[in-house]
């Protein structure tokens, strides 16, 4: 120990002697320059000055700026100037100032660069100097005896000063330092040497003192260091340790990012379960890796995934998961159902020995060792991530747990993220599929058309194979068949007449429930026993009702044939949005009807105190007429003054009729089915007129306005089309015109033919001629944007007098009938609307009057009304024509008489006391069949149009009947040949 500490003592001596050498060493020669420097400064200076000051007289800035030829002999001249002015120059050099050596006393330097910083100051206008200790070789410089040499760089200024052309570089001997280096050289040593020897006894007895403290204290510090090494071994094992864990973790987080970009990269939840499964039996070292996921009812757990980490090594399907069924929660293996309920992963260390294992999983899922990791996402289990060990036993480790948790974490948060884009998606292409079948249904032109359409689209979407909707239509209260998709042909028939009552237990069960009811075996199935149903043909069936509020509609039948339909919530879904479609397409057809049949209301209402004026005028002459028969009987005597007064009565009579006849033509409606037929357009046009004219020109008058008609009508050929629509047209179109005059004014009707034109053929008909009707007003017109929305349903300018359904009405009516419509408006000039329809080629004559019924033969009939008038002058008309009469005043006294008596035919008024005509027709055919009854009513007209016929009636009549009416429907019941002699017998 002494002798390592003497032998430090004494390193640390010879270092510090060393060092004090070192420094006195410098410091002389540190002194010495600066001493030289000190002297040698004002002499460069001055020799600076002369320099530049030789050069300005010179010819040099002439040769730089290139003024006079650069010849050597011109170059030596100046140099030899320059050798006279400045005593001691051993060496000249020209520059020019890009750092070029231009000329030298030695020529072997002419071309050579430079870039020094001396140079680069002189370039820039400022003298430089340079010191060298060996002055460069120069035969004429023998008597060049100092040790040094300065290099002065003087600048040369062009011609005017303006800016530095060159550089003169002049090698110089120093003549005042020369003299003074070495009294100078001497005084720096002296110095240099005496601070060095103050230096050694400073520091040499301060380091034996310390070598003094070192040896006291080394023994201590020998202590120390060795806890301090003792120390620092335990910290190099702690961070070995740590470096490994670190290590272990930073490759752990690798095969976590490796598994969290594979599962980024996943889209499709299939590919994210193979991705989940691979990932984590790879990044845990494990042989294999299972997903099981519970289902949305959360009452089964279901396997969606099991793949080897080595996929190379084994054939796919060799691994037991892929082959388990799905299981219900009861089912489970307790250690399944104890990862799911705890929350907690599971270790089966040893399946064979481990109670929790049944060993039919053993056996099946060949695992000999196996975690289970619970996928848990917002503290609700969604599934099992199950890692095993295919070939050896293992244990689980803490770290290995924590990372297959993690794992699971992650997997868990991207299953769910899976499912919820799965579920977008499927609600995306619900919504696609609802706003195609909206579309479908809107477009439809009925309320049979958007029924059909929406059950064509239901079974589509759903997969199955046929269905049939059953809907409520017309204002009854039965479901019948409205509208099938594939239904077999020989099915279609037998179920169009198969309707379901409103108290169908089926239709009571769905309206409670307000659901769809299904069944997968529904051949079996006892709610579904109906007749309609069980025609079908079906394995598989879904009733999905439809309703508006508490109120059922209708139901869509929708079966699959071949296999059991297992029923999804998605299918359910989205089965109800479609039946909620097809609520929505209903209930806007009822509403519309609502609305129309409100329009028509409305129109009658308009003209019925016409109407009523109409009729009173009409009544005017029978009350007039009557009245001087019955005070003054001699007119009666007066035979020609008689006839004419009762001619008059007569023709009050028609006039009447005619009124009440103008309102039933007006009313009716196209029935379903029925085809149009030839009419006479300008014969329309008169009718209309005469029909409004209470409107236009009494209800006007009465209002201080004057409104005229005129009808130009030329003969054009007949249309084909339905009257009552016909009528219905025109008398909107006038209407309109009078709503457009408050002022008063006339309306034009015009009527002819126009040639078919390219643009006016329809690519599906061919090329026929086109009848025109222009109805136009001289009234307050339309706007362009009034006349372009005019035709909306709904839009009106009339405030609360106006529905805005008359002209839209108008429009439908021309439509169905195949012709076009143009408006032409002028704001303050008036209205026109022109009406283009085919005409009908094939009828191009009128057809002939109807020949007169001949007369029947005489029969026995019954007459029965409790109105005496008219059942007496019923009676006087058939007894005046030769036929025997009974009368009865009721349906009761009627019936008696008609099983005591023989009869040929029964004439009945409908609306009577204790029996009325219904009954007694029915009450006769049950006794008579054969028997005609004829119901005569004033309710005739109407119930003829709305297609209305009691049981048991044979014709409807309207009263008041003329006799020339009566003959015909006696000719026409009786086929002209019947008599009371040969009448039908009656049964017992």
């Amino acid at each position: 120990m002494a002798r390592v500490t003497l032998r430090g003592l004494a390193r640390t001596l010879v270092v510090r002697l060393i060092g004090i050498l070192a420094f006195t060493g410098a410091l002389g020669i540190g002194l010495s320059w600066l001493l030289e420097m000190a002297v040698s400064e004002p002499e460069w200076t001055e020799t600076a000055a002369v320099a530049q000051r030789a050069v300005d007289r010179s010819g040099l800035p002439e040769l730089l700026a290139g003024q006079n030829a650069r010849s050597p002999k011109r170059w030596a001249d100046e140099s030899a100037r320059f050798v006279r002015e400045l005593p001691g120059v051993v060496n000249i050099k020209v520059w020019d100032p890009q750092g070029t050596v231009v000329w030298a006393v030695q020529s072997g330097l002419i071309g050579q660069h430079s870039d020094g910083y001396e140079l680069r100051d002189a370039i820039n206008g400022r003298v430089a100097v340079r010191f060298s200790s060996v002055a460069p070789p120069n035969a004429e410089a023998q008597n060049f005896v100092s040790p040094n040499v300065a290099d002065l760089f003087v600048p040369v200024y062009g011609p005017g000063a303006a800016r530095v052309v060159g550089v003169v570089e002049l090698s110089q001997a120093p003549l005042r330092m020369d003299q003074a280096h070495e009294r100078w050289s001497l005084l720096a040593w002296n110095i240099a040497l005496g601070t060095g020897g103050i230096l050694c006894l400073i520091l040499l007895p301060a380091a034996w003192r310390s070598h003094r403290r070192t040896m006291t204290e080394a023994s201590s510090t020998s202590q120390r260091s060795v806890q301090r090494t003792q120390e620092l071994q335990r910290t190099t094992e702690q961070l070995r340790d740590a470096l490994k864990a670190v290590k272990q973790r930073a490759e752990e987080t690798d095969r976590m990012l490796e598994v969290t970009e594979a599962i980024g990269s996943a889209i499709e939840q299939k590919a994210l379960f193979e991705v989940i499964a691979h990932g984590a039996a790879r990044a845990c070292r494990v042989d294999r890796g299972s997903i099981f996921l519970r289902d949305k009812s959360g009452q089964l757990m279901v396997p969606v995934s099991s793949q080897l980490a080595d996929r190379a090594g084994a054939a796919r399907g060799a691994d037991g998961a892929e082959t388990l069924r799905a299981l219900a929660l009861e089912e489970m293996p307790s250690f399944l159902l104890e990862a799911v309920r705890r929350q907690e992963p599971v270790v089966i260390s040893d399946p064979g020995s481990d109670p929790r294992v049944p060993q039919g999983w053993v056996g099946l899922f060949q695992a000999k060792s196996a975690l289970v990791v619970p996928l848990i996402h917002q503290g609700r289990t969604a599934g099992v991530l199950i890692l095993d060990h295919l070939k050896t036993l293992h244990v689980f480790t803490e770290e290995e747990i924590r990372l297959a948790t993690t794992l699971a974490a992650q997997a868990a948060v991207a299953l769910e993220k899976a499912r919820l884009y799965d579920e977008i998606q499927q609600r995306l292409q619900q919504t696609e599929t609802l706003l195609a079948v909206s579309q479908a249904i809107g477009s439809a032109p009925d309320l049979p058309e958007a029924v059909r359409r929406t059950t064509r689209e239901m079974v589509r979407i759903l997969g199955a194979d046929t269905g049939v909707a059953w809907c409520v239509t017309g204002g009854g209260d039965r479901f019948i068949p409205l509208a099938g998709y594939h239904v077999p042909r020989d099915l279609r028939e037998p179920l169009s007449g198969l309707p379901l009552a409103p108290d169908d237990p089926l239709l009571d069960l769905v309206k409670r429930l307000r659901t769809a009811l299904h069944s997968s075996n529904s051949k079996t199935d006892p709610r579904f026993n109906q007749a309609a149903l069980q025609l079908l043909p079906q394995a598989s069936l879904l009733i999905q009702p439809v309703q508006v509020s508490d109120e059922l509609l209708g139901i869509f039948a929708i079966s699959w044939v071949r296999d059991a339909h297992a029923f999804s919530m998605d299918d359910l879904r989205l089965a109800d949005g479609i039946a909620k479609q097809a609520a929505v397409a209903v209930e806007l057809h009822r509403t519309q009807r609502h609305i129309i049949e409100q329009e028509r209301l409305n129109a009658v209402g308009k003209m019925a105190s016409g109407l009523a004026h109409d009729f009173n005028n009409a009544l005017v002459p029978i009350s007039g007429y009557a009245e001087m028969l019955l005070e003054h009987p001699e007119i009666l005597q007066d035979a020609p003054k008689s006839t004419r007064y009762l001619k008059l009565i007569m023709t009050g009579v028609e006039d009447a009729a005619s009124v009440v006849s103008r309102l039933r033509e007006f009313y009716r409606k196209r029935e379903e089915g029925e085809t149009y037929r030839p009419l006479s357009l300008n014969q329309m046009v008169e009718q209309a007129v005469a029909l409004t004219r209470p409107r236009w020109r009494d209800e006007a008058l009465g209002g201080g306005r004057t409104i005229l008609v005129e009808a130009d009508m030329r003969p054009v050929p007949r249309i084909l089309g339905s009257e009552s629509e016909m009528r219905e047209m025109l008398a909107n179109l006038i209407f309109n015109a009078v709503d457009a005059m408050p002022e008063g004014g006339l309306i034009r009707i015009r009527t002819g033919m126009r040639e078919a034109s390219a643009s006016e053929e329809t690519p599906l008909a061919p090329l026929v001629p086109q009848v025109f009707l222009e109805v136009s007003d001289t009234g307050t017109g339309m706007t362009e944007d009034v006349r372009r929305r005019c035709l909306e349903p709904f839009f009106s300018t009339k405030g609360e007098r106006g529905t805005g359904l008359g002209l839209p009405m108008v429009y439908g009516i021309v439509k169905r009938h195949r012709g076009t419509m143009d408006i032409e408006s002028t704001v303050g000039r008036g209205t026109t609307f022109v009406v283009l329809l085919p005409a009908d080629t094939s009828h191009a004559r009128e057809i002939a009057p109807r020949a007169q019924a001949p007369s029947s033969g005489p029969l026995h009939v019954l007459v029965v009304d409790d109105e005496p008038i008219a059942r007496d002058v019923l009676s006087e008309y058939l007894m005046g024509d030769g036929h025997t009469v009974d009368t009865a005043v009721n349906g009761r006294e009627a019936f008696e008489k008609f099983k005591a008596g023989r009869y040929a035919l029964v004439i009945t008024d409908r609306a009577m006391p204790e029996v009325g005509g219904d009954q007694l027709a029915a009450m006769v055919k049950e006794v008579s069949p054969d028997t005609p009854i004829i119901l005569l009513t004033g309710f005739g007209d109407l119930m003829n149009a709305a297609g209305e016929k009691p049981d048991g009636v044979d014709m409807v009549v309207k009263k008041p009947i003329r006799l020339a009416t009566l003959r015909e429907v006696l000719a026409k019941m009786t086929d002209g040949s019947r008599d009371a002699e040969t009448a039908p017998s009656r049964s017992a």
